[in-house]
């Protein structure tokens, strides 16, 4: 027979609500090919993003930058994320320049939740491969980490 003391049962019922809040309230965001829909086909985006979980992904707040190096000096840039007709879902258009290494930093907020992702542009499009998701904001140095290997491997593919 097995019994629980008042330390045990106070652990297990923490864990219990520890897995309740990864598994129920779940808030991330989900990328997609643009090729797949004919909105943002007609609309050249490079990707599209979408919160999505157990919150009402309508809710959320959807932000994004461009982070670039180009001509050796680190720019960011504003992105205006433009609706799709599908519902809280939208399209990433280029705004920053061609040349120069890219990467987008999205976010997504609810009250008490972010959920963001850096995503790898080149002009070929987002590299999925690449793509790191974080619960919050990202980290300023998986941001520069990222940059800085796009720039190798755009010197790399040049020589």
């Amino acid at each position: 027979m097995f019994r629980f003391n008042n330390a045990s049962f106070i652990a297990a019922c923490a864990a219990g609500l520890l897995c309740a809040d990864l598994f129920a309230g779940g808030f991330w965001l989900q990328l997609g090919d643009p090729s797949a829909n004919p909105d943002a086909k007609a609309k050249n985006a490079v990707v599209i993003v979408r919160p999505f979980g157990c919150i009402s992904p309508a809710d959320a707040k959807l932000t994004g930058t461009a982070e670039g190096m180009l001509n050796g000096q680190r720019r960011t840039i504003a992105l205006d994320l433009v609706p799709l007709s599908e519902k809280a879902t939208y399209a990433v258009l280029r705004e920053w320049p061609a040349e120069g290494s890219w990467v987008l930093r999205l976010t997504a907020s609810v009250p008490g939740r972010t959920t963001s992702a850096l995503v790898p542009v080149t002009a070929e499009g987002f590299n999925r491969a690449m793509v790191k998701f974080f619960q919050g904001d990202p980290p300023r140095s998986d941001l520069e980490a990222m940059l800085h290997t796009m720039a190798a491997q755009q010197l790399a593919a040049k020589n």
